[in-house]
């Protein structure tokens, strides 16, 4: 008689009880991954692991940090480097809108940190300690933004943060070429998130919804894809963003986002 042992596979996912991360906590659960979820609020926390260990009949663990912070992100390594996973997704992330040299500077340099900085060492964490373990199908995903692809006057830092995020991963992706190590960029566009509230910015627009960008981020993840723009609205604006004159970018976005 042979035996099958099932292998539950483990994700990270930072910025999980909220938007686009909740989304993407329930979407691996789905698919009976056991989750470890990063964030700031222990009572949000505690909420996701009884829904989705009750829903899903699946293990989650939790670490409460805001990363944000140098000194959080080191705690958050120390946890996870004693927590076996698979993939990790670095989600959480925030913008701000305004002049920048009207907001708060302070509250503009945690943005980078939290954006890019966390970002950086968290991947770079897992990266080595997927080749330490010998893990041959293993994932970094990172949350990009459309907002990547061009300037963004009145919400620069957030652009520009964006920006490196799609071209830090890919750079990164092809590093890890022949090693089973997979880097992916998701890109949203506009999404219905609490992130316009938080950046205080009051846009309309063609939105899709966290479970549709987390359904793409999951299919993308299994096929394996290196950057991918969600939704066909998303990717038929920015194949036209591309080829736009550099000056042009600056003045739709600019009219856009004052």
């Amino acid at each position: 008689m042979i035996y099958f042992t099932l292998i539950m596979k483990t994700v990270v996912i930072t910025g999980c009880t909220k938007g686009i991360g909740e989304a993407l906590a329930y979407r691996f659960a789905r698919e009976n991954y056991k989750v470890i979820g990063i964030a700031r609020d222990e009572e949000k926390l505690k909420l996701l692991k009884e829904k989705l260990e009750a829903e899903f009949n699946i293990k989650f663990n939790y670490l409460v940090a805001d990363l944000s912070k140098y000194e959080q992100v080191s705690k958050t390594i120390d946890f996870l480097s004693v927590n076996d996973f698979d993939v990790l997704i670095n989600n959480a992330g925030f913008g701000l809108h305004g002049e920048f040299v009207e907001l708060d500077i302070d509250a503009q340099i945690a943005m980078i940190n939290l954006n890019v900085t966390a970002l950086v060492r968290l991947t770079h964490f897992a990266i080595n300690k997927f080749k330490k373990l010998g893990k041959h199908d293993a994932t970094v995903i990172n949350i990009g933004s459309t907002a990547g692809f061009m300037p963004g006057p009145y919400n620069a830092i957030y652009f520009a943060t964006k920006a490196f995020v799609n071209s830090f991963s890919q750079a990164i992706h092809e590093e890890l070429e022949g090693t089973g190590i997979n880097v992916l960029c998701i890109c949203p566009g506009l999404t219905k998130t609490n992130f316009f509230e938080n950046a205080k910015w009051d846009i309309n627009g063609q939105m899709m919804t966290s479970e549709e960008v987390a359904d793409i981020t999951y299919q993308s993840y299994v096929e394996k894809k290196v950057i991918v723009v969600t939704g066909f609205y998303n990717a038929f604006m920015i194949s036209i963003i591309k080829r736009l004159p550099e000056s042009w970018k600056r003045y739709l976005t600019k009219r856009l986002l004052k």
